[in-house]
């Protein structure tokens, strides 16, 4: 009798996934592709784009992204607005797995996921399954005011999760002061930064401006630089004209809404703009 080893299914996705890695002197620059309106979200009755197109405009985004040079690609379903608060609808679910395994499969950079509002649990358990290898939380700890209402943290429940699927190689890319919020606890922005850290365990730091499209202050980013030891990453307002100003004090940037059609986040990949945008990231990497 012959037998055969045993390899599960996290394992067989392992030999295939790209992981996430951040090292010193080696930014990371994460592209974002905002997906369009997906089953189960308020705006897909209005629009109805076949899954499989939909699919296949990721794919193709995330092809030219990795082409561009980028580090790593983020699936966000930006136009599912209004965006449920901790939990999407089963089949936005199943269609954000559909659409993720496919770019997964398509690209040998790392994949991340990011389910809005703050939909952390759905969006670990679609990594674990389609071999994307990071989630971005908007809030993991603490409170914050939000146009879903009050958003509580989930760090707790997430790592139990994780620690639960045994995907721990799943990155926990974590904001702090999320954009489109307001925090209810008003210490000051650094402290919640280093409790992300040092209490709710995040293995990256984001730092954002008010709102989707603009920067976080210098001011700001360097009092946090200060008090964290994890990675720490500009998730927004992020262009060709203020990288220079930040790549001294981060490790490196998401960037959505400069690399799209128009500037306009929601928008489609625009390939001219990206490859701008990785060029100039490029030339700022070499000085560093």
């Amino acid at each position: 009798m012959v037998f055969f080893p045993f390899l599960s299914f996290g394992d067989a996705l392992m030999t295939k996934r790209a992981l996430l890695e951040v090292k010193d002197h080696a930014p990371l620059l994460i592209g974002v592709i905002h997906l369009p309106p997906l089953p189960g979200s308020v705006q897909y009755g209005g629009h109805c784009t076949p899954l499989e197109n939909i699919v296949a405009t990721a794919v193709e985004e995330a092809s030219l992204l990795q082409e561009a040079g980028f580090s790593a690609i983020l699936i966000e379903n930006f136009n599912d607005v209004p965006y449920p608060k901790i939990k999407a609808e089963p089949e936005t679910i199943a269609s954000i797995t559909i659409i993720v395994r496919e770019v997964v499969d398509s690209v040998k950079i790392p994949v991340g996921i990011s389910i809005l509002r703050n939909c952390a649990l759905d969006s670990l358990a679609v990594a674990h399954v389609t071999g994307a290898s990071f989630i971005r939380v908007n809030v993991l700890s603490h409170a914050c005011v939000t146009d879903q209402g009050i958003i509580e943290g989930i760090a707790v429940d997430l790592h139990r999760k994780r620690q639960f699927l045994n995907a721990n190689h799943v990155k926990i890319l974590a904001d702090v002061d999320v954009k489109h919020s307001t925090p209810l606890d008003m210490r000051p922005v650094e402290e919640r930064a280093l409790e992300l850290e040092t209490r709710s365990l995040t293995d990256v730091v984001l730092v954002t401006g008010s709102r989707t499209g603009t920067s976080p202050s210098l001011e700001s980013l360097k009092r946090i630089r200060s008090f964290v030891s994890v990675p720490l990453l500009v998730a927004s307002g992020v262009n060709e004209d203020n990288m220079r100003d930040f790549i001294t004090l981060c490790d490196g940037f998401i960037v959505g809404s400069a690399i799209k059609r128009d500037g306009k986040a929601g928008n489609p990949v625009d390939p001219e703009r990206t490859r701008k945008l990785a060029s100039a990231f490029e030339a700022l990497r070499k000085n560093i």
